[in-house]
């Protein structure tokens, strides 16, 4: 994560959805996930995995997801 954005802007860029659904997709899987967006912690986004897994599989192809998935994990343990 960079210092000018959020780890929600990290995780949307992570899960290489299209720029126009990716950031309402993400808050969305992770509201569903009992995470706040602008609020999570790397913890936070850790116990979200699990959600946000089954709810990208809806959008990326295998290689995608597991390409995605990776990112975002590494932004869950930094």
């Amino acid at each position: 994560m960079n210092a000018s954005s959020s780890l929600f802007d990290d995780v949307v860029k992570a899960t290489r959805l299209v720029d126009l659904i990716a950031p309402f997709t993400v808050s969305r899987l992770l509201v569903g996930a009992g995470v706040s967006p602008r609020e999570m912690t790397r913890e936070d986004l850790a116990e979200a995995l699990p959600h946000l897994e089954r709810g990208l599989a809806i959008y990326l192809r295998d290689d995608e997801l597991s390409g995605a998935l990776a990112d975002i994990r590494l932004l869950a343990a930094e």
